[in-house]
């Protein structure tokens, strides 16, 4: 009993950070977002650009499917759910990371601009408690192990 509860806390502790990586991948892609609306290159805003818009379509898909491995309802696997939870949210973030700094470019490497600081807090947030390369292995350990794939949704 007393061991279980300390999974489902690290579990509950690992649903935590993954909610945090979402939340500054989601800040990342709005002031990516702002900022190609404002920039003007060529006589028009750099949103209409090819590029950049799959860019922030890409960060925008990583985010979404990250935040529904979050909102799984209640599963018989809390851990493996979690573990893939956080290794989704912290290769969202990292991906949020890596486009929004494209979009933003020069402006987005210095301190006056605030994407500085959630590209440190995705990078550290992605290492705490397990990167996201490194819980998708330990899951799929785990799988491989059992033997067998739990149900995480019903489809």
């Amino acid at each position: 009993p007393w061991m279980e509860r300390v999974k489902t806390v690290f579990g509950l502790l690992l649903l935590a950070v993954a909610w945090w990586l979402v939340g500054t991948a989601r800040a990342m892609l709005a002031l990516a977002r702002q900022h190609a609306l404002d920039r003007v290159q060529f006589g028009k805003p750099i949103a209409s650009f090819q590029a950049i818009r799959h860019r922030l379509a890409e960060t925008l898909v990583a985010i979404e499917g990250a935040e529904a491995t979050l909102t799984l309802p209640g599963t018989d696997s809390l851990d493996l759910t979690a573990l893939l939870a956080k290794a989704a949210a912290g290769k969202a973030a990292l991906t949020a990371a890596k486009h929004c700094q494209q979009v933003l470019a020069g402006i987005g490497f210095t301190d006056e601009h605030d994407l500085h600081i959630h590209v440190k807090r995705a990078l550290v947030l992605d290492g705490l408690l397990g990167g996201s390369k490194e819980l998708t292995k330990k899951a799929g350990a785990g799988l491989r192990a059992r033997g067998s794939a739990p149900r995480l949704a019903q489809l």
